[in-house]
């Protein structure tokens, strides 16, 4: 199984620098999901993008970076008084999620998975809401993060607060705040017009 694992990590680096090529050449504001395995990623991609990513919770079930534009509303697209715009395109990656415990003999060929977020200007860090360790997970992914040389924008995303009271989540909010995370929901959509949104002002103030 890792022999074959490590055999599809290379052939998606191999894709990921003809990506990384074909980007350089546009003004696309670039966002990459990383985050812990199970917290939501790919059904956050799904929700921003209209890519249809594989929603499973197994280990690897994204080995490669899989893109898509981010869906924004009609006024995304108009001025303050009307006049059609040039569309903002926002690129949206979805990459491998974090683990622990990684086999010794895995770890660099994972690592090399995460190239394509490098190279990318914000990083949405996805944490599962009802994840009662979800510092650690935090603390692990900043880890690997710092470890390849990560030093863009972190944006932290406490996603599925479908899965939690309202009393838990008044909670987490507290114990957050240093993070200055949004907190949404992929599968319900909560929450996800406000990251739009913040996601759409970054691209304009850069732009």
């Amino acid at each position: 199984m890792e022999r074959k694992i490590k055999e599809k990590i290379d052939h998606y680096r191999r894709v990921r620098t003809q990506n990384r090529q074909a980007r350089h050449r546009s003004n696309a504001l670039t966002i990459g999901i990383v985050g812990y395995t199970n917290a939501g990623k790919s059904t956050l991609m799904n929700a921003l993008t209209d890519k249809k990513v594989l929603e499973k919770d197994a280990l690897f079930a994204t080995l490669g970076t899989t893109i898509g534009k981010l869906k924004l509303p009609q006024d995304a697209y108009t001025d303050k008084d009307g006049v059609f715009i040039v569309r903002p395109d926002i690129l949206i990656y979805d990459t491998i999620g974090f683990i622990r415990d990684l086999p010794p003999e895995l770890i660099d060929a994972f690592s090399s998975t995460l190239e394509e977020s490098l190279s990318c200007e914000i990083l949405l860090e996805v944490v599962d809401a009802s994840d009662r360790h979800w510092k650690k997970r935090i603390d692990v992914t900043d880890a690997i993060l710092d470890r390849i040389g990560s030093k863009q924008k972190r944006m932290y995303i406490f996603n599925q607060i479908d899965k939690i009271s309202k009393k838990d989540l008044a909670l987490l909010k507290k114990e957050t705040k240093i993070y200055k995370p949004i907190f949404v929901s992929a599968k319900s959509g909560e929450g996800l017009e406000k990251l739009k949104k913040y996601l759409l002002d970054d691209k304009r103030n850069h732009s």
